[in-house]
């Protein structure tokens, strides 16, 4: 059953666990000739909204490997992504996409990253209709869920969303030095047309930042949960403001 693994970007060893447990999903659901599409979804025009460009923007300058779309300079919306979508499966074959977006939740997991198998729905936390997205999906959760999703996101902390960034960033670094570079990649990492570590002694320390448990334990409603478990405490919503 899928999971969703939470990550507490304050936690100064979070970033290793989300590599680890990247770069395990990367090897257990993906073929080796797919290329891998970070898409980062968002619009730097409200705080919230914003944790999808700066990641893109960070990516920007420090992925090798994998092809970025979505920064602050040119980024992905709810106005251009089903454009975006199509310039990606006509750029490449059989894109792997991991999403990236910014989402609410629970007073609880404010501040914490979630890293799940399949796709996330951009805008559910607004109200937009739009397409599902990504065999990946990694969202930062920025603000409390249950309110109107547009006021929250234009009245949250930039200090969340960067620790939420650079934990995600840091983690995609993390996971992406065990591929070997791909075809079609210029030397910045950066897709076409669109600007865009794990190691042998890595310490136990990496654990505190995710609790992993037994796959039947009804415990995980806080680290890691059954996607269809009543147990979770939220379901988080995506967000997504037109630019």
């Amino acid at each position: 059953m899928k999971k969703t693994a939470y990550f507490n970007a304050s936690d100064p060893f979070a970033y290793e666990a989300l590599g680890r447990e990247l770069y395990h999903l990367l090897e257990t659901t993906r073929q080796p000739a797919q290329p891998i599409i970070i898409l980062c979804i968002g619009t730097d025009r409200v705080t919230g909204d914003s944790l999808g460009p700066l990641v893109g923007h960070q990516l920007h300058t420090s992925a090798n490997n994998f092809i970025v779309y979505g920064n602050l300079e040119q980024p992905v919306h709810a106005i251009n992504l089903v454009e975006t979508l199509e310039q990606i499966y006509q750029e490449y074959e059989s894109p792997y996409i991991i999403a990236i977006d910014a989402s609410l939740g629970s007073k609880d997991h404010i501040g914490y990253v979630t890293l799940r198998q399949g796709p996330l729905k951009p805008g559910q936390g607004i109200s937009k209709n739009l397409p599902a997205i990504g065999d990946i999906s990694i969202t930062g959760i920025v603000n409390l869920s249950g309110r109107p999703g547009a006021f929250l996101l234009q009245n949250t902390r930039l200090y969340t969303v960067m620790k939420l960034v650079d934990c995600i960033a840091l983690g995609i670094n993390h996971a992406e030095d065990y591929f070997p570079p791909l075809e079609g990649i210029d030397d910045s990492g950066n897709g076409p047309d669109l600007q865009s570590i794990m190691t042998d002694d890595e310490t136990n320390t990496a654990e505190v930042a995710v609790d992993i448990v037994d796959e039947e334990s009804d415990t995980a409603a806080v680290d890691i949960v059954d996607e269809e478990s009543d147990t979770a405490e939220e379901t988080d919503e995506t967000a997504d403001i037109p630019s």
